[in-house]
């Protein structure tokens, strides 16, 4: 490959290494809707996000919620590196984009060989505990247009731009609420002059006033992110 990754976890691979490996890497389409790993299934491959979002979401019997996001910050498939091979949970494409895809025992190799990259695994890790943590203690505590603020600018960051696809039904089920109450929220965020929503697309307008809105557990999470990738 002659491009270097845009995946922060890649980027702290010296790149005379890098470029020693890429062939071992497939650069792949994703689609939305697209699930990479379902329940139970094996972990064989690893997928490490150039662009897109990818949910972890949990599916119980009343419904599905989210547990994390996932963009170019991380990895699809951390189970693996851990030496787990599967996972109860389900990986999602949320918006589209593409990744670089590799095989669970290469990253494996890898990491083995590379600390600063273990490193780097290590600590992704633990700002990953932290997002599925904070994400369901505010699913349970916070405010509806709280939850939704804290998605959007989560999203936001990940995707690098103020506009990017969503549905309010997606939403709906990332969020563990019904489509009325998000149209509810993406109404009231309107009002207040921080989003605009139209055929299944938003825009960040003022996201300085979305960041005043939003609870501390986007703080809280951007900051063990911004740790990591420091």
């Amino acid at each position: 490959m002659s491009l270097l990754p845009q995946n922060w976890l890649l980027n702290s691979l010296p790149r005379a290494r890098y470029r020693r490996i890429d062939s071992q890497f497939k650069r792949v389409e994703l689609k939305q809707n697209q699930v990479l790993f379902a329940p139970g299934s094996p972990i064989d491959e690893v997928y490490f996000l150039n662009s897109g979002i990818v949910s972890i979401v949990s599916d119980v019997k009343v419904g599905t919620i989210e547990a994390a996001l996932i963009g170019k910050e991380g990895i699809v498939g951390l189970p693996a590196v851990l030496h787990v091979r599967s996972t109860p949970m389900r990986s999602i494409v949320q918006i589209p984009g593409e990744a670089l895809r590799i095989s669970a025992r290469q990253i494996l190799a890898l990491a083995k060989s590379e600390a600063r990259f273990h490193t780097s695994l290590l600590q992704y890790s633990h700002a990953l505990m932290i997002q599925i943590a904070y994400t369901a203690a505010c699913n349970r505590l916070h405010r509806t247009h709280h939850r939704c603020a804290r998605w959007l600018l989560s999203a936001m960051d990940r995707v690098g731009s103020e506009t990017f696809p969503l549905t309010q039904d997606f939403m709906g089920q990332m969020l563990g609420i019904r489509r009325p109450q998000v149209s509810e929220c993406m109404q009231q965020l309107k009002r207040l002059k921080t989003v605009r929503y139209r055929h299944g697309k938003v825009t960040i307008e003022d996201r300085m006033a979305l960041e005043n809105i939003v609870c501390d557990c986007y703080h809280i999470i951007r900051a063990a992110y911004h740790e990591h990738t420091n």
